[in-house]
């Protein structure tokens, strides 16, 4: 049985790892200067112009999932006692596994293209304007150095 009130988390006494600390702030800094090139877009097409609900949106889902969010960095376990634990596998399957350190060189493979895709949209928007190509790299290897890291996060047992 399911029940019907949000579980609270009580995180006052726990610190975040210095790791997660900077790569927060890393995707943050990321996220304003996506946001500020995606605004010359919003204003210039009219059927992009909703996007300025985008940030609202995306930051109003953040606000309302932050106590749970803040667990799972904090290593919590989320689960509820008449809940099964869910992630990608067990240590012990890690062990045993070739599958995964496959998986995980290609997510740093990825993660290291999507970077370097990343940092040449930042300096060709930086320094030839805005481009549909540069800001359309940009919007897109964020989103697989996002994923990428979601996933080598939740491989090592860290987010989940």
């Amino acid at each position: 049985m399911i029940p019907l009130s949000k579980p609270t988390y009580d995180m006052a006494s726990i610190q975040l790892s210095k790791e997660i600390k900077y790569t927060f702030t890393l995707f943050v800094i990321s996220i304003f200067f996506i946001i500020w090139d995606q605004i010359h877009w919003w204003k210039t097409i009219a059927e992009y112009s909703f996007g300025y609900t985008v940030p609202l949106l995306a930051g109003y889902i953040l606000w309302e999932r932050w106590p749970q969010i803040k667990a799972i960095l904090h290593g919590k376990d989320l689960t509820l006692s008449t809940q099964k634990t869910v992630s990608f596998w067990t240590r012990q399957e890690r062990k045993h596994s070739a599958f995964v350190p496959t998986l995980e060189i290609t997510a740093l493979l990825a993660t290291g293209v999507s970077l370097f895709i990343f940092l040449g949209s930042v300096l060709a928007r930086a320094t030839q304007g805005p481009r549909v190509g540069a800001s359309l790299a940009l919007a897109i290897s964020f989103g697989f150095c996002a994923l990428a890291g979601i996933f080598l996060g939740c491989v090592n047992n860290k987010l989940a």
